[in-house]
């Protein structure tokens, strides 16, 4: 069995190589990222947003992973990240409140106004001089 570094950083030749390393990564810290996820969010739903979202930005950034830090520390912190994130952004949605109905204003009639402001029988000497 390969550990956690060798699978991300094998060479991946094709697309399929990929998903099934990609799945079998995720299979393999799946039920910890759901803890931390759910842990953070106190939601089953925005705690799998939260996952989906850290397991995209790891397979993303897997080849940045220092190699004093540990795949599983990592993720972690990308897990509890994401969790955050989804979290606040949910936050901010519940506390926005709704725009009603605008009640019928007056409508400008924003022509009318513009031609009250030009004065038509100055406009042509204004012009440049043609050379």
């Amino acid at each position: 069995m390969q550990t956690d570094r060798e699978l991300l950083g094998a060479k991946l030749g094709s697309e399929a190589e990929a998903r099934a390393v990609f799945e079998q990564f995720v299979r393999r810290h799946r039920d910890e990222a759901w803890k931390i996820a759910l842990s953070v969010t106190r939601s089953p739903e925005l705690a799998a947003d939260a996952m989906q979202d850290a397991f995209l930005v790891a397979w993303g950034d897997r080849e940045q992973v220092p190699a004093h830090v540990s795949i599983s520390t990592w993720l972690h912190v990308t897990v509890r990240n994401a969790a955050r994130r989804v979290d606040r952004l949910d936050r901010v949605a519940k506390r926005a409140s709704p725009v009603g109905e605008l009640p019928d204003l007056p409508k400008p009639d924003i022509a009318n106004q513009v031609a009250s402001r030009v004065d038509f029988e100055a406009a042509p000497r204004r012009r440049p001089a043609d050379e």
